[in-house]
């Protein structure tokens, strides 16, 4: 069997056995784009006034407000009249999000008081982990290899017909048919081809370890610009004060600003309760970077409140900076509503290579049994 023929029948019959599940999670994906952009765009401060409540006061009154929960993070609303959000976590990793607003502190409204935010909070979780954890989490990732093998493997398989198809292409697709569903079914797949690949291979990045740890090494990655969840455990940023009063929010704020002076605070990460040696993570945006939650990452004593470690994309192998980027990548953040709207439309491109695919194999069996 030639290399040609095995990759067409893998191609093939992967397609029609996995062909649905990458389906429904690619359009699960689509659907969650612009989920955070809409709980915002809702929980609007009245006006755009300077920042002037203390961030300390608002955390304590949120776990006033909600004594069984904790204060999981703060994502800072960076841009004109963007309203801060804060993560609430449950014990069972449920969890939801609080809109405050930055010159005031007041309340501009919550993620569980709305009923499209839980349905898309819930979606999420479908494209995250089939709501199957950790083994649906597996199974996404594996989506997202075959994704990508399909996209390759489609380019593989049509190569070698490419110059050919220039002179033919009117003739065939006015005999419709089979040879207009296989134009159809290679011309999409070409068009979707770079976005589908980020897609895929960013997702399955978010499951598998090792392929974060490929994708940083063979980019010329090293463990200084590693990020911590891939290093050794001795290796990654670890509180050492012993006593002394915790670190506030405020006070990782300042002290975050002041070690990337040149960027701007968008997310403030508390260490985990209990770990004596867990420190403060704040993300801070600065040019370069292709969304805020890419930024520079600067690790804060919990105590003493010292950095601990700075890590700065713009300061970064490629690899490196690769990693700090590929949630925004894998969301289509990186140039705004545009190319958001451009990957909801590429979740929809699986559907139409299911569906023509669908059609190719059904004409081929057809043939065959009339032959």
């Amino acid at each position: 069997m030639s290399p040609r023929r095995a990759v067409l029948l893998v191609h093939r019959w992967a397609g029609l056995t996995l062909g649905l599940l990458v389906t429904v999670v690619c359009l699960s994906g689509s659907l969650v784009v612009f989920r955070e952009d809409l709980d915002r765009l809702v929980a609007r401060p009245a006006a755009a006034g300077p920042r002037g409540t203390d961030l300390d006061t608002v955390a304590a009154a949120l776990r006033q407000a909600h004594p069984t929960a904790r204060v999981a993070a703060l994502s800072v609303g960076t841009l004109p009249g963007a309203a801060d959000a804060w993560a609430l976590r449950r014990e069972d990793r449920s969890g939801w999000t609080v809109f405050t607003a930055p010159d005031t502190g007041a309340v501009l409204g919550s993620t569980e008081q709305r009923w499209w935010s839980g349905t898309l909070a819930w979606i999420a979780r479908f494209h995250h982990d089939l709501w199957l954890p950790p083994a649906g989490g597996i199974i996404v990732g594996l989506c997202g290899l075959a994704l990508v093998f399909f996209c390759l493997s489609g380019v593989y398989l049509w190569w070698p017909g490419l110059r050919r198809w220039g002179s033919g292409w009117r003739w065939r697709w006015a005999q419709g048919g089979r040879a207009r569903q296989r134009d159809l079914h290679c011309w999409v797949g070409l068009v979707a081809l770079p976005g589908l690949v980020l897609a895929g291979l960013t997702g399955a990045m978010f499951e598998f370890t090792w392929l974060r740890r490929g994708v940083h090494a063979g980019l010329g990655g090293s463990s200084a610009d590693a990020p911590a969840a891939l290093r050794p455990a001795a290796q990654r940023p670890r509180s050492t004060s012993a006593t002394g009063a915790e670190l506030t929010w405020t006070q990782a704020w300042t002290t975050a600003q002041t070690a990337v002076p040149d960027g701007d605070v968008a997310r403030l990460v508390p260490p985990r309760q209990g770990d004596a040696a867990a420190t403060w993570r704040v993300v801070v945006a600065v040019p370069g970077t292709l969304t805020p939650r890419g930024g520079a990452t600067v690790q804060l004593d919990r105590r003493s409140g010292a950095v601990v470690e700075v890590q700065d994309p713009r300061r970064m192998s490629l690899g490196g900076w690769l990693l700090t980027q590929h949630f925004g990548v894998h969301v289509g953040a990186w140039g705004g509503a545009v190319t958001k709207v451009l990957w909801i439309l590429g979740g929809l491109v699986p559907v139409v290579l299911l569906a023509t695919g669908l059609v190719l194999w059904r004409q081929r069996h057809r043939g065959a049994a009339i032959a």
